[in-house]
């Protein structure tokens, strides 16, 4: 007893005792590797696991500009590896998605279906 008034007697600010549900918010900034997109949704690999069907806020640069795509996670599977961090691949749907967002995954998704096209045209315009 005489350690727990010890621990309450060092705070400076009052505590209250919560009675029934109180929901709070925890904003995390994690870093993850994109392993796929698509117009409706992305892959990634991060060392956070998430909760699956959350709701994330996704930080994307698009163009040279930040963008913020809100997303549900619909997926999430342990990597296997022999890596020191443990490692998840989240699949999250889009919720939302800017225009400039698609335009990008689109032209991405051309450029690589369809290698040959791109280099054509990128010799033309020079």
């Amino acid at each position: 007893m005489e350690r727990e008034a010890l621990i309450s007697d060092r705070r400076s600010h009052p505590r209250y005792d919560v009675v029934g549900l109180l929901w709070g918010l925890l904003e995390l900034h994690e870093h993850a590797r994109i392993v796929d997109v698509g117009t409706t949704g992305i892959l990634i690999e991060t060392t956070f696991r998430v909760a699956l069907d959350s709701a994330q806020s996704l930080g994307l640069a698009v163009d040279g500009q930040h963008v913020t795509v809100n997303a549900r996670v619909r997926h999430v599977t342990a990597a296997t590896g022999n890596g020191s961090l443990p490692r998840y691949f989240v699949g999250l749907e889009f919720l939302s998605t800017p225009t400039s967002v698609l335009q990008t995954i689109e032209r991405v998704h051309i450029s690589t279906a369809h290698p040959r096209e791109t280099e054509a045209s990128a010799t033309d315009l020079t």
